[in-house]
């Protein structure tokens, strides 16, 4: 039983703090009008994502208060700070109108879609919270803070360039939170259970379209992933390889489309439209 306590309190702790989070984020984030329209004339939330951030740091305030080890210390502190900041960047780019280009890389160069001020912003954010959080897990050598800060950054911009539909972005961090706690590190990913139960809370919004985790979610799930990979994965070696895999397949999608990518594999297409009903599909006009 004392083996299972920890993992059900930290459980309970994230689903309430998840509930309370989000609630009060979405509600506002409406009323300060960060939406976009959908076809058929509702508003939908485009930062949900932050709430993603409150519930963590939430659930991490009620562990200090009711000193809950599991959630507790420093490598937690430095997540729930690291996923802040990286929301808080994200949902820069989700309020403005017209839209930022996905990922990190992009929105510097002030092209297309979007605004180079505010995308610049995002970009520089994302850049700041990764060094921060680099920063504070007390790296051993100025080599390993380059490889942690660029593991939270590369994961950050990867999570960001998938969050072009509806779950996209959930769905790779599902997959990835799960392999990392199956595979590499269950401590880690305990730490990180609230943030998980918060996006799980928040799927059923995103997929069918009532609401979006845009940039500020993504960056910060994927910055949390970055971060287990740091405090889960001893060996350096491995943590430069997460790195190279993570800028491969950014690279990929640059030149791919995700949409093309998933059209081309049956296997993917099925996934990509796994709880998305049809009327969630088409993208929504920015109000």
């Amino acid at each position: 039983m004392d083996t299972y306590a920890p993992i059900a309190g930290t459980i309970l702790i994230g689903f309430v703090c998840g509930v309370l989070g989000l609630v009060w984020t979405l509600r506002v984030l409406r009323d300060w009008r960060v939406t976009c329209r959908r076809p058929d004339g509702r508003r939908v939330v485009t930062g949900a994502g932050l709430g993603l951030a409150v519930s963590a740091v939430l659930a991490a305030l009620v562990a200090q208060i009711l000193q809950f080890d599991p959630l507790i210390g420093g490598a937690s502190w430095v997540c729930v700070l690291t996923v802040a900041i990286m929301a808080v960047a994200g949902l820069l780019a989700d309020s403005a109108h017209p839209a930022v280009r996905p990922g990190v890389v992009a929105p510097l160069r002030g092209r297309g879609r979007g605004t180079g001020t505010t995308g610049a912003l995002k970009s520089l954010g994302a850049l700041a919270a990764a060094l921060l959080g680099a920063r504070l897990l007390a790296p051993a050598s100025t080599t390993e803070l380059v490889v942690n800060a660029a593991l939270i950054l590369v994961w950050a911009h990867l999570l960001d360039s998938v969050a072009t539909g509806p779950g996209r972005a959930l769905k790779v961090y599902w997959v990835c939170w799960f392999a990392l706690l199956l595979f590499v590190s269950p401590a880690a990913s305990l730490r990180t259970i609230p943030l998980a139960i918060a996006s799980m809370l928040i799927g059923p919004y995103d997929l069918s379209g009532r609401a979006r985790v845009g940039s500020a979610g993504a960056l910060a799930l994927g910055a949390s992933l970055g971060l287990s990979a740091c405090t889960g994965i001893a060996s350096l070696g491995a943590r430069v390889l997460l790195v190279a895999g993570g800028l491969c397949v950014s690279v990929y999608l640059a030149w791919r489309p995700l949409r093309a990518v998933t059209r081309e594999h049956p296997a993917l297409a099925v996934i990509d439209a796994w709880g998305t009903p049809s009327a969630a599909t088409p993208e929504a006009e920015d109000e």
